[in-house]
């Protein structure tokens, strides 16, 4: 599996309960991308959240690049993610897929590079992350960036699961839908008919030493954002 993917997949297998609503997400806007967001509470986490700020880093290094920021009020946030993305923390698409990939890309050469969305209290800590996704269905989107259209179709026959991709991304800012399926593992770009996405929280496992309260009154916490 390519390395965008191996950070949402890490996510999307640690999914526990939902948490959270989608209004509306990916409105064009001049070139721009807005998600809006509706967030439910989660263990009483957003009586802690200020801020959520928008990611960019790449798997072989560390340092994060903030590319948007919301303040985060009346359970929500809204975040513009900028109409070009730093090309220094994009992948070549070709170099991303080995050579157990059998189909077809595009445009090979085009680069793209996923975010990682985080929230943060008042002192600007990190305490957990949030995500759009159809949990009873298993259904986890991306939001991903390419610097040129491009299509992928083909499959991968992994170790653990038969991937399956049929993806047409347009320049700029896409959504990608991951569905889990048994032993099959799909990447699409049309969003399933049947999704019902919520935004979700998962809580940075750090947090227990600043909000120890949140974890005593709820014991069985497992959604944990690494």
């Amino acid at each position: 599996m390519n390395k965008i993917f191996v950070m949402i997949f890490m996510a999307g297998t640690l999914l526990a309960l939902n948490t959270g609503c989608d209004k509306k997400s990916g409105d064009e806007n001049s070139g721009e991308f807005v998600i809006n967001a509706q967030v439910e509470d989660s263990w009483g986490f957003n009586d802690h959240i200020t801020s959520v700020k928008a990611l960019m880093y790449r798997e072989d290094d560390d340092d994060k690049i903030e590319i948007a920021s919301s303040i985060f009020e009346n359970e929500g946030f809204k975040l513009t993610l900028p109409s070009t993305s730093p090309a220094y923390r994009l992948y070549v698409i070709n170099e991303d897929f080995d050579e157990n990939f059998k189909g077809t890309i595009s445009n090979p050469q085009a680069m793209w590079g996923g975010i990682h969305i985080k929230a943060f209290n008042e002192s600007e800590d990190y305490i957990g992350g949030l995500y759009l996704e159809d949990f009873e269905k298993d259904i986890y989107t991306i939001f991903i960036y390419v610097d040129g259209d491009v299509t992928i179709k083909g499959n991968i026959h992994g170790k653990v699961y038969e991937v399956e991709y049929d993806c047409s991304l347009k320049k700029g800012w896409n959504i990608m839908y991951e569905i889990f399926k048994e032993k099959e593992l799909f990447y699409i770009t049309n969003k399933p008919s049947d999704a019902n996405l919520k935004w979700l929280f998962y809580y940075n496992p750090d947090t227990w030493k600043t909000y120890p309260d949140n974890f005593k009154k709820h014991r069985n916490l497992w959604k944990i954002d690494y």
